[in-house]
């Protein structure tokens, strides 16, 4: 074999280099080989075992924020927050320089979290052939102190974009969709599940503690009738019942059993009860293997599995 590769190579490169080249090839190159194939198994064997088994926040910025680090103030966390003060001094002092500064920066976080979205869920719904919607995009993204609004279109599907939006509300990172825009003319019961599966992981690696859906679906007294105006609040969670603010019934949600207190006017009737129905998405967990295995039978069209144990985060 030496000789045959060394012929060969001979008119290319000379006698000399023909036969180190022909040596190499067949006594160096296979153990090579085979020392790549070892390091790179147990390489992934190390990483497999060492990864959580379920989804965890993903680092966005670029000193290794997630986005509660991003919105949350806090000694080493809450960059938006601390730019949009900086911004807000430097105008004060009618500083062009330090204005440009913290403009800069906040373009870096938008920059940031758009490279996110699209790789964490408009690249996945637009690679799923089971979706069907290959131009699922992030049109916008813009950021207020405590707030992410992050646009999505899809053309294909409705010319309205939808609107997720991220905000810190109280001590909780709660998500929802505002308006829906295409989102609401997903019909089909499996392209639903499919979007609800993509949604259910970013909001995962996103850090979310709570989705406003999920509490919407809890609070409705029948499928068909609308929630009561509610809020989040360092102490729990707020719902007015009624049409008005004279009460209020507060749900304190570090609490196991979601324990309520009435405010204000005596409400008459039982106030809606939460315990068991899983309104804190952040406590939900989902398990890379059930994550990877969902996305498999999508693609096979099998019956799809079930993510979280909660409601559905899908508005509607």
């Amino acid at each position: 074999m030496l000789s045959t590769l060394s012929d060969v190579a001979k008119p290319l490169m000379g006698s000399a280099a023909a036969k180190g080249f022909a040596g190499f090839t067949v006594l160096v190159l296979p153990g090579l080989a085979g020392f790549l194939v070892w390091e790179l198994k147990e390489n992934w064997r190390l990483y497999k075992s060492t990864r959580s088994r379920t989804l965890q926040p993903l680092i966005i910025g670029s000193h290794g924020e997630t986005m509660s680090r991003l919105l949350r103030p806090g000694f080493h966390s809450g960059t938006i927050p601390k730019l949009f003060t900086k911004l807000r001094r430097a105008a004060w002092r009618d500083d062009e320089r330090a204005v440009a500064r913290a403009k800069e920066g906040l373009h870096h976080v938008e920059e940031a979290l758009v490279k996110f979205v699209e790789r964490q869920l408009a690249s996945i719904l637009a690679t799923s052939p089971a979706f069907g919607a290959t131009d699922v995009a992030v049109a916008h993204v813009h950021i207020a102190s405590n707030r992410i609004d992050i646009v999505l279109a899809c053309p294909s599907i409705g010319e309205a974009p939808a609107t997720m939006r991220i905000e810190l509300a109280g001590r909780w990172l709660v998500a929802g969709i505002p308006t829906p825009g295409w989102i609401a003319k997903v019909e089909d019961d499996r392209r639903r599940r499919i979007l609800e599966t993509a949604l259910a992981g970013f909001y995962k690696l996103a850090a979310i503690d709570v989705v406003r859906e999920q509490i919407e679906h809890a609070l409705r007294p029948t499928p068909d009738a609308p929630a009561p105006a509610f809020d989040l609040a360092d102490e729990g969670l707020v719902v007015w019942p009624r049409s008005g603010v004279e009460t209020e019934v507060v749900y304190n949600l570090l609490s196991r059993r979601l324990k309520r207190t009435v405010r204000g006017e005596p409400l008459e009737g039982e106030t809606p009860a939460l315990a068991g129905k899983q309104i804190l998405f952040g406590k939900q967990p989902i398990y890379w293997s059930v994550w990877s295995t969902a996305w498999k039978r999508f693609e096979r069209d099998d019956v799809p599995l079930v993510l979280h144990t909660g409601p559905s985060v899908l508005p509607g």
